[in-house]
């Protein structure tokens, strides 16, 4: 049989605080609701954040950058990939997967908003 359908992935209509995304795949990803800064305690929690998602990402081609927005209430990881076919392998898989208990949205960046949006290590 088929593998089942991906699940949708969350709405991120009504949030507030994301950079303009685009719908054209570029080798900039933003994933949203990667984590609640709210819950977080452990000291360095967004290195282990970072490492787990690069790591992850590497799957699907050269990450370049991976920054934790540790300020954000919607859980946003900026990614830069060496291409955008990479960046697109990874938003598939994904986009609508689970990640702490919450469902992962991936959102294609600009250059230009990647870099005014995506905060210094």
């Amino acid at each position: 049989p088929p593998p089942p359908p991906a699940a949708a992935p969350p709405s991120v209509a009504n949030m507030a605080g994301l950079p303009p995304h685009q719908p054209m795949p570029s080798e900039c990803l933003l994933l949203v609701n990667m984590f609640d800064p709210a819950s977080e305690t452990a000291p360095d929690w967004h290195v282990e954040i970072q490492d787990d998602v690069s790591e992850e990402c590497s799957k699907f081609g050269v990450v370049h950058k991976c920054v934790v927005d540790k300020a954000s209430p919607n859980g946003l990881v900026y990614l830069k990939f060496n291409n955008p076919d990479s960046s697109f392998k990874a938003a598939q898989a994904l986009n609508g997967r689970f990640f702490a208990g919450k469902a992962i949205a991936a959102l294609y960046l600009s250059q230009v908003i990647f870099d005014k949006f995506c905060p210094p290590h």
